[in-house]
């Protein structure tokens, strides 16, 4: 049962057997629409129960199955409240809640006001057409549902931004080391001022560093921040690389030279010292240029941005912890000696004491990249079959996006950088371009051959024909019982033969396999594993089931 009222149809229900992790005594089934579900010939002993459905709480315990024995669960909805909260000229948003049934809105409060000042659907309000005035304000957001109303979230904000709400440092290298937000100082360790786009910046030689004295307010700083910087990295860098981070693993960011990531790494009761968000996807770091990073935890969710795009997420499973230790810049934090030093130049270092919302991260971005200068994308898709121009191709650069005109053609004008190009088209599958390089001042030209997978866009028959649904996600791929169990309901008449493909951030197929479909309900399971039987990396990945005329897809997560 459930506490709402609801049916706990489609939760999905786990024995496992006590007596031993290979058990062949294990089961999963399906709670009914309807009814109670009965189990014939289950092995008599001890079991761990696990009950999960999406929306609820999750339910394990251990029981003892005898002859004729009966268990009554209930399961309890969650109430998520709204998360990264932020104000940015006068418009206030934060992550929406999960979109289900029970959910009927967003109410927010102005500065304690038992009156609400807007009830909204969509995760964004228009504080200046409400009526907030300039000046210190605070704002309170709660979620509401058919059941109850989430814990509050509030924010504070002035003139119309909240920016500096909770700003704890500010290191702008410009002549010297320290901090002139609260007063921080900055040790060098052979760490020198060059002059860089945003004024100077600090120079590390690969044995170089910074080293900020713990106190109160950097301790606290770890159980919930956002640590912003700008970086030009070297090439001259291998393997693992600190930028920031304490002892502890507190607020720690890493590069990973080998695969061109960053790595996102706090401490948790759970977790220890080497719990994180996921690292980016592999190439989303470039070299030897200037790149916004950002890592960003509100003690419930971590998230690591590059160039104002959110490029990697994961909830956490226990609370921050916070250590008493110093801060380096520009190496690995893990101890006096610990290799790890950074070849590159860091400028523009802030820290605050909250998670940063999305729009904040965005707008600190495009402000600042201008001083890069700026240059225009002039770009052609054509099909691959008849050369004939592509229409209404989304084309994504990070943050930035277009659409093919009639002809095919698009134009957008963009910081001066590396850009990894996303195009998609309707149900096709997403193609990428990647290390498009964009000078500044000039007009850089790209002709895109789309390899259509139909002659005919109507091919694709419309969404409905088939649901799709995945239990575990996100979901482990490095443990013995891991992997997700796909759940496919097919409303047509004739079973069907459809392949399952899993793609990597870039679009490339990592796993694909063919079987055949019977109408209603059918499950499928993946081990998260690819081709050559490897444990997937942590990260974001892609599903797409399909045949001449359906198409269906979806998002995975997979954790360490």
């Amino acid at each position: 049962m459930t506490n709402s009222g609801d049916s706990a149809g489609g939760a999905v229900i786990e024995l496992r057997n006590l007596s031993g992790v290979n058990s062949p005594y294990n089961y999963q089934v399906v709670y009914p629409a309807e009814g109670n579900l009965v189990l014939d010939n289950i092995w008599k002993g001890n079991y761990q129960i696990s009950i999960a459905m999406e929306y609820f709480e999750g339910l394990s315990s251990e029981v003892e199955i005898l002859a004729d024995t009966e268990f009554d669960f209930e399961l309890i909805e969650l109430l998520p409240g709204a998360e990264f909260a932020g104000v940015y000229d006068y418009y206030l948003s934060w992550d929406p809640v999960p979109q289900n049934r029970a959910f009927e809105n967003y109410t927010i409060y102005l500065d304690g006001s038992p009156e609400p000042l807007g009830i909204v659907t969509e995760p964004g309000i228009d504080l200046a057409a409400a009526g907030v005035d300039a000046g210190e304000h605070s704002v309170e957001i709660m979620a509401v549902y058919s059941s109850g109303i989430s814990a509050g979230i509030v924010t504070e904000f002035e003139d119309g931004s909240s920016l500096n709400y909770e700003l704890l440092a500010y290191f702008p290298f410009d002549s010297s080391y320290n901090d002139i937000e609260s007063g921080w100082i900055g040790e060098s360790s052979g760490v020198s001022l060059t002059e860089t786009p945003f004024g100077n910046g600090a120079v590390f030689n690969g044995g170089a560093f910074i080293t900020v004295p713990a106190n109160p307010e950097l301790t606290e700083a770890a159980l919930h921040y956002t640590t912003l910087f700008w970086i030009n990295a070297d090439s001259l860098n291998s393997g693992w690389r600190g930028v920031i981070g304490r002892p502890g693993r507190n607020q720690c960011a890493w590069l990973n030279a080998d695969a061109d990531y960053v790595h996102h790494r706090f401490h948790t009761a759970g977790g220890g010292t080497n719990d994180g968000a996921p690292n980016t996807p592999n190439g989303s770091f470039h070299w030897e240029e200037w790149n916004q990073v950002a890592i960003v935890n509100n003690g419930l969710t971590a998230k690591t941005y590059i160039n104002g795009e959110l490029l990697a997420s994961g909830k956490l499973n226990s609370a921050l912890v916070a250590d008493s230790t110093e801060m380096y810049i520009g190496k690995s934090p893990e101890s006096l000696s610990a290799e790890g030093y950074l070849y590159g130049i860091l400028d523009e270092v802030r820290m605050w004491n909250r998670g940063l919302s999305d729009a904040e991260l965005r707008e600190l971005y495009l402000t600042e990249v201008e001083v890069l200068g700026t240059g225009t994308l002039s770009g052609m898709v054509t099909d691959a079959e008849n050369g004939n121009g592509v229409e209404n191709v989304l084309v994504e650069l990070g943050i930035y996006e277009a659409l093919s005109g009639a002809d095919g053609s698009f134009e957008i004008e963009l910081p001066a950088r590396t850009y990894d190009i996303r195009f998609s088209l309707g149900e096709y599958l997403v193609q990428w371009e990647y290390d498009f390089v964009v000078q500044a001042g000039e007009v850089n030209e790209l002709e895109f051959i789309f390899e259509l997978t139909d002659s005919n866009e109507n091919e694709v028959e419309p969404a409905g024909l088939i649901s799709v649904s995945n239990y575990p996600n996100p979901f482990s791929s490095s443990q013995r019982s891991s992997g997700t169990t796909f759940r496919i309901r097919l409303d047509q008449t004739a079973e069907t033969e459809m392949e399952l493909g899993i793609y990597n951030i870039k679009g490339q197929k990592i796993w694909q396999n063919s079987f055949a479909v019977v109408p209603g309900l059918n499950e499928y399971y993946w081990c998260g594993r690819n081709r050559q039987g490897d444990a997937c990396a942590a990260g974001i990945y892609f599903y797409q089931l399909k045949n001449k005329k359906i198409r269906e897809s979806g998002k995975l997560l997979i954790l360490r």
